[in-house]
């Protein structure tokens, strides 16, 4: 014959010294650290709309890495992804403008040049 259930206890209280991500909350009235930022949208914006020499996408790949350093409460792992995430979302975005504005520009050149042959 088999017991019947037993009660299980389990104490969800947080311990000093226990694992990382289980410390007590800051006191009230504290400031808390300001978290690394990780551009993971603006990443994705450029992966989809902008990805010239795939910057976007190794912006991407940058900003999941400073997501994760993050997550796992490494600040200064994530700040050093972010900041190259940043910047490669900037150079993603520049590179893309500008083959943007060129198309345009060399499209608006070939239109006026057929409309003003005789």
């Amino acid at each position: 014959m088999e017991p019947g259930p037993r009660a299980v206890s389990i104490d969800l209280q947080p311990r000093p010294g226990g694992p990382k991500g289980l410390e007590e909350p800051a006191p009230r009235g504290a400031v808390p650290a300001e978290q690394p930022r990780d551009y993971v949208l603006w990443s994705l914006f450029n992966t989809v709309f902008f990805n010239v020499c795939c910057l976007g996408f190794l912006a991407l790949v940058f900003s999941v890495k400073a997501r994760d350093c993050k997550v796992l409460g490494d600040t200064s792992g994530a700040g050093s992804y972010g900041k190259t995430a940043r910047k490669l979302n900037i150079a993603a975005l520049v590179l893309g403008l500008l083959a943007l504005i060129l198309f345009i520009v060399i499209g608006l050149v070939l239109l006026f040049q057929d409309m003003l042959q005789p």
